[in-house]
């Protein structure tokens, strides 16, 4: 089941963005690096046959969201 499927299926309707919905760019396959970690090498990396799928925060947000304009709020605080 692909994001944009479940989005669906939970009634959010994924409009707007660059590409007439929340997601604004898309790939066929996703490729995974995790070299350098667990000692694994640089060049390392995981090829998954499925899409991966670049959200638009601010369309999936427009999406979400009954009435716009909304207000943003900010934490003040180091994370």
């Amino acid at each position: 089941q692909t994001v944009c499927e479940a989005y669906q299926q939970a009634g959010v309707k994924l409009e707007g963005g660059q590409c007439g919905q929340s997601i604004d760019r898309k790939w066929s396959v996703t490729d995974c690096f995790f070299g350098g970690s667990f000692g694994m090498p640089m060049t390392q990396r995981i090829r998954l046959d499925r899409p991966y799928y670049r959200v638009d925060r601010d369309a999936l947000r427009d999406s979400l969201t009954d009435e716009p304009p909304y207000q943003v709020l900010r934490g003040n605080h180091i994370s």
